[in-house]
This record gives structure tokens, C-alpha cells and sequence, in this order.
């Protein structure tokens, strides 16, 4: 798939990143968070549900884009470049979560 836009380039730095809506993750993450912590919900419970929450599900979007629109398509690139994304962010809000652990004693 890189190889066929290996061509073409990103016009900003902040289109790359779009497509991976971090934003959305952040903010999905952030309600799942104060939600759990407002119903009490034990850490062991509430960390995986915030992140599964927060998840964009982007294998399954990779899947479908390729069914779709074929390899040589935008969509099945940026559905790509959203799973890049993604996974960092993902394993930074692993980290804030778990340095939060002690707020979760009720």
C-alpha cells in the first residue's frame, strides 16, 4: 500500500494525523474516565472499558477500506496511517491511567 503512495506526500502535518481523529480519542477517553470515577467503578474495571470506549476500531475499518475502495485508495491509507496513530496514543493514556490508579480507592 506504501508503495503505491509513495508518490504522493502529506500536505500538512496536521492532515496525517487526521485521519486518526485523536481528538475523539482523547475525548472518549476523558468521559469514560470521569464517568467511571463518578459511578465508583473499581480501576480493574474501568481502565480496560475507558479504552475500549476510547478505541476507534481501526483494524476493522482497514478491513473494510480494503474491501471497499482497494488498495490503491485514500481511505484504505488513512485508515492505515489511523492504526500508526493510534497505538501510541493508546499506550500514553495506558500510562495517565495507570498513574491515576490511587484516585480509583473507594
Amino acid at each position: 500500500m506504501f508503495i503505491n503512495f509513495g508518490h504522493e506526500k502529506f500536505r500538512s502535518f496536521t492532515s496525517f494525523f487526521s485521519a486518526a481523529r485523536i481528538d475523539r480519542m482523547l475525548d472518549y477517553c476523558g468521559v469514560g474516565y470521569a464517568g467511571a470515577k463518578y459511578l465508583k467503578i473499581p480501576y480493574m474495571e474501568a481502565a480496560p472499558s475507558t479504552f475500549i470506549g476510547a478505541s476507534n476500531f481501526f483494524e476493522l475499518a482497514v478491513a473494510v477500506a480494503l474491501i471497499l475502495f482497494g488498495m490503491e485508495s485514500g481511505a484504505a491509507l488513512a485508515t492505515v496511517v489511523g492504526v500508526l496513530v493510534e497505538v501510541p496514543v493508546m499506550l500514553s493514556l495506558v500510562k495517565i491511567m495507570d498513574r491515576n490508579r490511587e484516585k480509583f480507592r473507594f
